[in-house]
């Protein structure tokens, strides 16, 4: 017994001294009763004389769930050792679906860290979104005709298509009027083709021409058996060449329209000089023209083309040097309406102009001339001259006046 207190007391004291043994001991103990059960779970701890220690549940009393995240990240603590590590299993993606909760970022694994959502997307011309689109459109009710076998555009409104029909061109009028009934009904309609004939010819009412040499503005209830006045002049005057400076895109370079444009009087006579199977027309716009002397050897008709009621008022072809416009052998039938001629020299100029005229009409040339405005402000010369046997020109409608010299001069037998 007294060696027993002895060997008591000599642990004690030196259990006393160095308290180190004991803990390690002790966590043999620990070691020893864990690895004895049916749990083999590791349980790292820290190295701390204050550590509490806790006792580690078995897999039989509580299971770990198949959704534990797999590891915890192991901070230092503040005295610098490590902290304690438990290992535990990782949650399936699909539990974490189920639950609809997520992960935390102390608890993600690098796996899960450093993987990204998927960012595929369908081509335009994949067969799902092909299939998709079809869908959505037969959904919609494109594609499929109507139960009763009607067609859609039967039920849009009147207003709708005339308002369509306005941005159309004469030559797609023409092709509209060909797809059916309503179509053609429309395509005729007298407001389109009113505001079509004013954007290419500038006359407030439609020009009757049915003879060569011969234009007359008829109202549209004078037209006969003729139930759209604009159109059916339209087909009239089709074949002119139009004179209109700086406006050759309306009448050039559109598939639905077949018109010729020059911005010169003199290029537009040089053009009709070369073509021989159409009428030769040209229609002077609105604007003063200073062009060469003018040579009218064949039969051209020259027409003024502005809106409103005084249309000759508006167009003004005037010369300076030389006689303004001569028609001279070969211009039989050739036509000059609805303009204004001028000759106006310079008063300061030493140049005679006794033989200058604005209208000039020699032998073998019947002209008619018709609702012009003529004037000369030459002191020496006349504004129109008629001269040889076989001059014949047709005068009406016109005015000369306001002349310096004398207005009508006619010499050498002619009529």
């Amino acid at each position: 017994m007294a060696h027993q207190q002895n060997a008591s007391s000599s642990g004690q004291s030196s259990q006393k001294d160095d308290p180190r043994p004991m803990r390690i001991s002790a966590r043999k103990e620990k070691r020893t009763s864990s690895t004895s059960g049916t749990s083999h779970i590791m349980v790292l701890r820290r190295r701390s004389s204050n550590a509490v220690v806790v006792e580690p549940q078995t897999v039989a009393e509580s299971p770990a769930p198949a959704g534990e995240v797999f590891g915890s990240a192991a901070t230092p603590s503040l005295d610098g050792s490590s902290c304690r590590y438990a290992l535990r299993r990782r949650r399936s993606l699909q539990q974490k679906d189920e639950e609809g909760c997520c992960a935390s970022s102390l608890a993600a694994t690098a796996d899960d860290a450093l993987m990204e959502p998927s960012k595929k997307r369908l081509k335009l011309d994949s067969p799902g979104e092909a299939r998709n689109n079809g869908a959505a459109r037969q959904s919609l009710g494109y594609w499929l005709p109507s139960s009763d076998g009607s067609c859609f555009v039967d039920t849009v409104p009147d207003e709708i298509l005339l308002k369509v029909f306005s941005f159309l061109l004469e030559g797609d009028l023409g092709h509209c009027a060909s797809v059916s009934n309503r179509f053609y009904r429309i395509s005729n309609d007298v407001g389109v083709w009113k505001a079509l004939y004013q954007s290419v010819f500038e006359y407030t009412t439609p020009l009757y021409h049915m003879v060569t040499a011969k234009f007359e503005f008829r109202e549209p209830p004078r037209w006969k058996e003729c139930p759209n006045a604009w159109k059916e002049s339209f087909k009239q005057l089709r074949h002119g060449v139009h004179v209109r400076p700086r406006r050759n895109k309306l009448y050039e370079g559109q598939k639905g329209r077949n018109l010729v444009h020059f911005d010169r009087l003199e290029t537009a006579l040089r053009f009709l000089e070369t073509r021989q199977d159409k009428e030769k027309l040209i229609f002077l716009h609105a604007g003063h023209f200073y062009p060469e002397p003018l040579v009218i050897d064949s039969a051209v008709q020259i027409v003024g083309a502005a809106p409103g009621p005084h249309v000759q008022r508006k167009i003004i072809i005037e010369q300076s040097t030389e006689t303004t416009l001569s028609f001279v052998d070969g211009a039989n039938g050739a036509y000059l309406g609805y303009c204004s001629v001028k000759f106006n020299p310079d008063k300061n100029s030493t140049v005679p102009h006794q033989l200058h005229y604005a209208i000039q009409v020699t032998e073998n040339a019947t002209p008619v001339i018709d609702h012009c405005s003529i004037t000369s402000t030459s002191i020496v010369g006349a504004a129109v001259c008629v001269k040889k046997q076989t001059a014949n020109p047709k005068m009406k409608h016109c005015s000369i006046c306001d002349c310096e010299n004398v207005g009508i001069y006619i010499t050498d037998s002619a009529q």
